[in-house]
């Protein structure tokens, strides 16, 4: 039996209205046998008569708690394989479907993308981070092309900003590609003025 116990309803002392203490006695201990092994034992007595009736529906309250027991047991694993649950839940499938996920996110370069990432890289001024560098350029070719951002870092090098004291205002490059700086607008660098000859080489870059 699934429980430990057996209910007893007061409907039974009417059952058990012509019973001697000692057959009352007998028919409560075959009734705790039988709910715990499921075996009929031997009654000598009168209580044969009652424990038949009392068997019965020990029998029916036992199917009821079973029943109850696997409907919320089904209640418990639909609560427990809920989306809100499965972050939390332990669950197999869960853990391998996370391990898919972080592997494609960790999925090597293809040749072609590392390419065009060392092609980045030649022509950055800026030499630091590379594995940063390598992060920020695979989510910046996600809004813009490499075309896009090798132009805009060979303007930019002519900037003031970049020529000045040796190139230490040069931002790092992941730093850079993070803040998409790329779409920087540069100061409209000022024609030369009147009775200054244009020497055909633009300002002079101090």
């Amino acid at each position: 039996m699934a429980r430990e116990y057996f209910c007893a309803y007061h409907s039974y002392l009417q059952a058990m209205a012509r019973l001697t203490d000692e057959e009352a006695g007998r028919l409560f201990r075959a009734l705790l046998r039988y709910s715990e092994t499921g075996l009929t034992p031997d009654q000598p007595g009168n209580e044969a008569y009652a424990f038949d009736f009392i068997a019965a529906q020990i029998d029916r309250d036992a199917k009821k708690y079973e029943g109850y027991a696997a409907a919320q047991a089904e209640k418990a694993k639909k609560r427990w394989n809920a989306p809100g649950c499965r972050g939390i839940s332990g669950n197999a499938d869960d853990a391998k479907e996370k391990k898919k996920k972080k592997e494609k996110k960790n999925t090597p370069h293809t040749p072609q993308r590392g390419a065009e990432f060392e092609e980045f890289w030649s022509k950055y001024p800026k030499k630091v981070g590379k594995e940063p560098a390598r992060k920020a350029f695979e989510l910046a070719l996600e809004k813009t092309t490499l075309g896009s951002l090798l132009t805009a870092v060979e303007r930019q090098k002519c900037s003031s900003q970049w020529s000045r004291d040796g190139g230490q205002y040069i931002p790092n490059p992941a730093t850079w590609l993070n803040q998409e700086r790329w779409e920087d607008k540069l100061p409209e660098v000022p024609g030369p003025s009147a009775g200054e000859e244009d020497d055909g080489y633009g300002p002079t870059l101090l």
